[in-house]
């Protein structure tokens, strides 16, 4: 018990040696911006969400209407997997942007339906959530870690000046 007593200042005196150091400093940056950030982050992960409904949604409706009108596709156990219906069509493009699976292997069922048009539908999802919106996340991300840095670098430039003040002062008394 006592051990157990020790132990845990023990940490406690670590974790105030790793407030000192430059890199917990890096750290709290980075923390403070993001919960500075917290609500355009949530904005944009809203309208990656967005894009991903509309997205499902038009592909579950064209891929269920060609199932409509071809019963042998009803077969594809793929198919259903991936597109079957509306959440596992969302799925599958959140498997897509976040290299969950490959291209290629969530492609296959749709190439057998149309000779393009999904791989198309498909390929523009991809260019405009991955290398759009998640990179305006991470624009985002960057832009409040800056910001948090300067103030924290105008903070230090403040404090400094107003030691140097008191030590002026202090001198002419």
């Amino acid at each position: 018990s006592w051990l157990r007593v020790l132990r845990i200042i023990r940490v406690f005196r670590a974790a105030r040696i790793l407030q000192f150091s430059g890199w917990f400093r890096e750290c709290q940056l980075i923390i403070a911006s993001l919960v500075r950030g917290i609500l355009p982050i949530f904005f944009v992960l809203l309208a990656v969400l967005f894009i991903m409904f509309i997205s499902a949604l038009g592909m579950t409706q064209s891929v269920q209407g060609h199932l409509m009108s071809d019963r042998e596709a009803l077969n594809d156990a793929k198919l259903k997997d991936y597109y079957g219906s509306l959440w596992r069509t969302m799925f599958t493009l959140f498997m897509a942007v976040s290299n969950g699976e490959q291209w290629s292997e969530l492609l296959e069922p749709l190439r057998e339906l149309s000779d393009g048009m999904y791989l198309f539908v498909f390929l523009v999802y991809i260019v405009s959530v991955k290398f759009g919106v998640l990179n305006i996340l991470l624009a985002v991300i960057v832009i409040f870690v800056t910001d948090i840095r300067d103030c924290d670098h105008q903070a230090k430039m403040d404090a400094k000046s107003e030691q140097m003040q008191k030590t002026i002062s202090d001198f002419k008394l």
